[in-house]
């Protein structure tokens, strides 16, 4: 863990001058110039919402997980309706990283010549992750490049021409290794042999795809693995554990069982690790990884009616009785058993040389099973990231606050994030202010081990697996001047050494916002600018100039 990772977040406001002007309901701030010798406190903290998995038939809402079970069909928008499960709660206070004093490195002067002027350092990155580095600039992810929609998918040859984009791909599919689609991580590794392209797959169930088992070869060798479900008395039904919106046929089984996670991630046979070893992979993608009991009884793809008033519960033994394991919804064991199967994984992956990818809510940097999950994963997914699905919710000033500051604690580890913004409310394409927004919320949290993917409406052949791709993402901020700052009101905003990010996180009104009068900006969108910048709701700027952007 990185030693400037704070014990306690503290939002810090920076004291800046109001403006009057602008078009807009809310109180201007003007960022004052950069600090030449120290760096000024960042920002508060935001929350986000956890990855759905891939449905067959992609649903009208956001998933509250992102993810799909790479096993027959991938979601719309993985799970294209939010999965039932809970995000972890936000941190009580945004919190926010102090930013660390920049020193001012001299050169030595020669004994016959005049002391040259200090070169100012910038704001330092966080360590390299496993993604590289993104200091300065904008990195991005792939999720998914298959639609279950309609069965089809991102071609090969479109897959290794654009592979060069991204970093790190969210659930691969691979048609010839079983999948219904998909060109597979060799096209991508093709045009980009450093992407971490990934197998997804959700840790509380088998994968018929990647061991080959369906319901009745568990019935006739492991019959004591099968998870099923509880009604709300606490008695075991006839009915198997769930997850909502799978669309695959996979066997829910006891994943608190060591003999259970050794089948399923370590089996020389059956494993995951082996699979996506044999098939290209270098990434293992893990969905659902769910503090709360979010699997509901009734198993749809098994032949049974779904029924959201059930829970899973626990297991039979050989006789037919009851083996409860888990008391309700909320039983703390569930949570432990989650950290301890996601501790597993992360060692048999590194073990194997691959890196380990987890889609989990995010909740608060402080708490305990936080920084667990945290230590053990190499990349996390934050699906809400900082549009919550675009939804009216934006316009809560604890959406930007709690993902904000989630965001920062992951990188301070040298772990890298993953930023969906997915703008449900948009046509197939987010709308230009909406991709700026997201531009600019990523460039206010970008340490250097941050990753963008924002997608517009989930359609057939659209959504989660579509490539949304803006050419304003070649833009190159340069190394920050100093983390993020309040600039008055909802209004944040961030100098780099060749631009300026602002960005109005909360309002639900227009807010104002003096430009610094020493430069000349240019929008990445072309939008015409002029001081105070008026900036609405839901809006954000990504602002470039011409030499030293920190003065």
């Amino acid at each position: 863990m990185k030693s400037r990772l704070p014990a306690v977040f503290a939002f810090i406001a920076l004291s800046l001058a109001a403006c009057g002007g602008g078009g807009g309901g809310g109180g201007g701030g003007q960022l004052p110039p950069a600090p030449q010798s120290s760096a000024t406190p960042p920002v508060s903290t935001p929350t986000g919402s956890p990855t759905a998995k891939p449905t067959t038939k992609p649903s009208t809402g956001p998933t509250t997980s992102p993810s799909s079970s790479p096993t027959t069909k991938p979601s719309t928008s993985p799970t294209t309706s939010p999965t039932s499960s809970p995000t972890a709660t936000p941190t009580s206070s945004p919190t926010i990283k102090p930013t660390p004093t920049p020193t001012i490195k001299p050169t030595p002067t020669p004994t016959t010549a005049p002391t040259p002027t200090p070169t100012q350092t910038y704001y330092p990155p966080d360590p390299v992750s496993r993604i590289g580095s993104t200091y300065g600039k904008f990195g991005l992810a792939q999720i998914f490049d298959y639609y279950p929609s309609d069965r089809t998918n991102i071609p090969a040859s479109q897959a290794t021409s654009d592979a060069g984009r991204y970093n790190f791909l969210w659930g691969s599919f691979d048609q010839a290794a079983g999948d219904p689609g998909g060109p597979g991580p060799g096209a991508w590794r093709q045009g980009n042999g450093s992407i971490l392209a990934s197998r997804y797959y959700i840790i509380e169930e088998d994968n018929v795809i990647t061991s080959g088992h369906n319901l009745a070869w568990f019935q006739a060798n492991h019959p004591d693995w099968i998870l099923y479900a509880c009604n709300s008395s606490g008695q075991m039904t006839s009915d198997y554990a769930y997850t909502p919106g799978d669309g695959f046929q996979d066997v829910p089984l006891n994943f608190e069982n060591p003999a259970v996670q050794q089948y399923q991630l370590s089996d020389p046979n059956y494993g995951l690790i082996h699979f996506a070893q044999v098939n290209g992979y270098t990434t293992i993608a893990l969905d659902q990884v769910i503090f709360q009991n979010f699997m509901v009884g009734g198993n749809p793809e098994l032949g049974q009616t779904e029924n959201t008033s059930e829970y899973a519960c626990g297991t039979r033994n050989s006789d037919g009785s009851a083996n409860i394991i888990y008391s309700g919804k909320n039983d703390p064991r569930w949570t432990s058993d989650v950290l301890t199967w996601v501790a597993y994984a992360y060692q048999q992956a590194h073990n194997a040389g691959m890196t380990l990818a987890v889609n989990h809510p995010p909740g608060n940097p402080n708490n305990g099973n936080e920084q667990t999950v945290m230590s053990n994963a190499d990349v996390m997914l934050d699906e809400g990231g900082f549009s919550d699905y675009g939804t009216s919710q934006l316009t809560t000033p604890g959406v930007y606050t709690n993902a904000y500051n989630y965001m920062e604690a992951v990188q301070l580890r040298g772990k890298a994030v993953v930023d969906i913004d997915r703008w449900t409310s948009d046509g197939l394409s987010p709308a230009s202010n909406h991709v700026e927004y997201g531009m600019a919320t990523y460039a206010l949290t970008n340490e250097g081990n941050l990753d963008l993917y924002q997608i517009g409406k989930v359609a057939a052949g659209y959504g989660y697996g579509a490539e949304d791709y803006f050419q304003a993402y070649q833009t190159v901020l340069g190394p920050p001047c100093t983390a993020a700052q309040n600039g008055g009101g909802s209004i944040y905003a961030r100098r780099f050494a060749s631009g300026l990010v602002v960005a109005n996180v909360g309002a639900s009104s227009a807010q104002s916002f003096n430009l610094p009068g020493n430069h000349t900006y240019s929008d990445v969108f072309g939008r015409p600018l002029s001081s105070p910048l008026s900036i609405n709701s839901e809006d954000g700027y990504v602002l470039v100039t011409s030499g030293n952007g920190c003065q």
